[in-house]
């Protein structure tokens, strides 16, 4: 069976993308598109004469281009939607699906909530930001309309579906995908130990912090004596991968002034031993743009070619340093210096869908109205949101992860997990060893 679109041609690249999201992206429906300036939203037109009706009520009243703070939504409610009886987010229009003659109509505007999300045009808009520059999460629409936790796009495809086959849509024209745990590491300090001197300094700053004789103890135990730094978890994180049936994906920084945060010598044989085994067995290598780099064209340029020139494999894929991003340039930066896939958007202070999405997809440049050769891999959690900005005890931590994956796994989606390896073997985060393992080990 074929689909045919019948849309108003007014912002005819964004509408197209929309459709391009659910359709193909998350369901696997290719179509074609006919433009009529005698449709006022959208036609799903099957071969078997059914049709599919979605209101428009974003675009039509749009300008020819930019976006307004007026245009968010302004309220949110769960619906039910009728003849399904699946629950999604209404964001636009009104929440109503009603039977025709020819097949349905949902006035719902699913289109532009998808683009909405997918986009983050609402982070371009004027307004706060943090000291890093970051949009921050609080000021989203899915925090203060409760929806962060929840993949948003996969209900409204998953709607947009029960509706197709309703309309006589074959069940076996859809694509298929496993849910699965996707382990990424920002190596922002290789090793904790760079010289003989440092192993003392750990057990004289154990004195200095809230529980001096039980970290003494636990350094003493697990690791002063050691060969091994306590950061060199390359080779154990790669067997969970291995585990799991799935490459790992570790995030190196280029070169940098020295008093940059993080900084160390890409040059150093510790660090090019890793990087050759990472390559050797067949996990990825990607870049970690400063914070610096997210601001600056010229030094995000600098920086991937200086990793590019000692890394054993392509750099193709990588995550903005402290989660940077900037919705009108960010994504323009990675296309101009050949990066495929990015997997930066997750929010540092908020565990959930940013994008409301849990699949990777292809990203859109708002400015110049067009899809561009890169996608984006979204964050679902990372350790330092869990334990850090929201102080989560290791109990904490596993039930919010677990009801994460819950929704991941709902939608057969990538549950896209960052764990640094310097999270690991200290004293604060040996407790989340096991939130860590079972998190992974579960998916």
């Amino acid at each position: 069976m074929t689909l045919e679109l019948w849309i108003h041609p007014h912002r005819s690249a964004e509408k197209h993308y929309a459709c391009q999201l659910l359709l193909t992206e998350l369901l696997g429906i290719e179509f074609s598109v006919r433009w009529s300036e005698q449709i006022e939203g959208y036609q799903l037109r099957l071969s078997n004469g059914r049709i599919l009706e979605l209101e428009d009520h974003f675009w039509q009243n749009a300008p020819i281009k930019g976006y307004r703070r007026e245009q968010l939504p302004t309220s949110s409610q769960d619906w039910n939607v009728p003849f399904i009886e699946q629950k999604v987010l209404h964001l636009y229009g009104a929440p109503e699906c009603v039977a025709t003659e020819t097949g349905f109509r949902v006035s719902s505007d699913w289109l532009a909530s998808t683009f909405l999300m997918a986009t983050r045009w609402e982070e371009t808009l004027p307004g706060e930001r943090d000291r890093y520059g970051r949009f921050p999460a609080a000021a989203s629409l899915a925090v203060q309309m409760g929806f962060l936790d929840r993949p948003v796009v996969h209900e409204w495809a998953e709607a947009l579906w029960a509706l197709l086959l309703l309309c006589g849509w074959p069940a076996a024209q859809r694509s298929h995908r496993q849910a699965r745990v996707l382990l990424s590491c920002d190596v922002d300090h290789p090793r904790h130990w760079n010289r003989p001197l440092d192993r003392l300094k750990t057990i004289v700053g154990a004195w200095s912090r809230p529980h001096p004789l039980p970290e003494t103890y636990f350094w003493i135990k697990k690791g002063f004596f050691l060969k091994k730094d306590p950061y060199d978890t390359f080779e154990e994180w790669m067997d969970l991968g291995e585990q799991l049936g799935h490459p790992v994906d570790f995030h190196f920084l280029g070169k940098r002034p020295k008093h940059f945060d993080c900084w160390y010598e890409l040059n150093d044989p510790y660090l090019q031993k890793r990087m050759q085994r990472i390559a050797l067995r067949g996990h990825s290598i990607g870049f970690h743009p400063s914070r610096e780099a997210a601001i600056d064209p010229q030094r995000f340029r600098d920086e991937l070619e200086s990793l590019r020139q000692v890394a054993p494999t392509e750099i193709r894929t990588g995550r903005h340093h402290y989660l940077c991003f900037k919705g009108d340039s960010t994504w323009r930066t990675w296309v101009a210096n050949g990066l495929e896939l990015d997997r930066t958007l997750g929010y540092p202070e908020q565990p959930g869908f940013r994008c409301g999405l849990c699949v990777e997809y292809p990203v859109f440049d708002l400015e110049n109205s067009q899809v561009l050769p890169l996608r984006e891999q979204p964050l679902v959690a990372m350790d330092v949101t869990l334990a850090l900005y929201n102080r989560r005890s290791p109990e904490e931590s596993g039930q919010q992860l677990q009801q994460l994956l819950t929704q991941v796994r709902r939608f057969n989606g990538d549950f896209t997990f960052l764990w640094h390896n310097s999270s690991f073997n200290t004293y604060f985060w040996a407790p989340y060893q096991e939130v860590f393992r079972t998190t992974l080990l579960s998916g």
